[in-house]
């Protein structure tokens, strides 16, 4: 089912986005530097206006998405080991 990918897809990118957001806070920095630096690039060159195709055109998101997919195949082990983080905290509870 596509939409299942999609959706899976989708929630890796918003753990990209919520473990670049916690490293920038000093919250979890146990992830190399280079996959940060590649997430970032990633999610900026999705979020940027101006890229090599045009997100207006047709297919213009498909540039974005191929850069996306391969970033999150570099980083899956950082991003699972991430969210083994996230879950471990939320079992804990409040700190």
């Amino acid at each position: 089912n596509d939409w299942k990918g999609f959706l899976v897809n989708f929630r890796e990118v918003l753990a990209l986005a919520r473990m670049l957001r916690n490293y920038a806070r000093r919250r979890y920095t146990n992830v190399p530097w280079k996959s940060i630096a590649l997430i970032s690039a990633a999610l900026f060159y999705f979020l940027a206006p101006i890229d090599l195709v045009p997100d207006f055109l047709f297919g213009g998101f498909v540039d974005d998405v191929g850069l996306l997919l391969a970033v999150m195949r570099q980083v899956k082990c950082d991003v699972d080991a991430y969210k083994a983080w996230e879950k471990e905290r939320a079992e804990a509870g409040p700190s």
